[in-house]
């Protein structure tokens, strides 16, 4: 990894993206430690997989939000999950592309995205405007905990106080939600 007093880190202290990429590859690193996994990326490797939009999502990666994890964050990703942060098998991709791809079975993907093209679930409308107010309420962590949360059967009051939000704020989200999937 790279030297703090490096000329490179000196010149760059101030970018948002060396910044992003510093971070995460010390959070990559730490993962691999943690989990035994291979690491034998460095900064130089990963500074050119840089890219304006997820390769996966067709969404902009949001290199300067310091503030919050959202769904366009840059995200290290292994594109092998069977294998380590590995020079040839890590991309850059949203933080959203990321945890779906994290927490869905390819299958299951198979089953989701035939029942959507025969007309089942959010149309596209819904689901933007929806997202957009989801995402201003939320943090993605907030959003990602709450699901979980939810398909484990989870109160709407056991919920916010997990979360440490007001009731109503969950219990708004949570009906939309409902309402979008059983109305549509």
């Amino acid at each position: 990894m790279e030297n703090k007093t490096s000329p490179l880190a000196f010149a760059f202290k101030d970018c948002p993206v060396y910044q992003k990429m510093l971070n995460m590859l010390r959070g990559a690193e730490s993962r691999a430690k943690e989990k035994g996994r291979a690491f034998d990326i460095t900064l130089q490797d990963i500074l050119p997989l840089y890219v304006e939009r997820c390769p996966i999502l067709d969404i902009e990666i949001k290199w300067e939000n310091r503030e919050k994890l959202v769904w366009g964050s840059p995200s290290l990703d292994r594109v092998d999950n069977l294998r380590g942060y590995e020079k040839g098998n890590v991309q850059i991709i949203s933080h959203r592309a990321n945890a779906l791809k994290r927490d869905y079975l390819l299958t299951e993907w198979q089953k989701m995205t035939e029942y959507m093209q025969s007309g089942g679930g959010l149309t596209t409308i819904s689901d933007q405007h929806f997202k957009e107010e989801a995402v201003e309420i939320f943090t993605e962590e907030q959003l990602f905990a709450l699901r979980r949360a939810r398909k484990r059967g989870e109160t709407i009051e056991e919920i916010a106080d997990g979360l440490l939000l007001p009731i109503p704020t969950v219990a708004r989200y949570i009906s939309q939600v409902e309402r979008f999937y059983t109305v549509l």
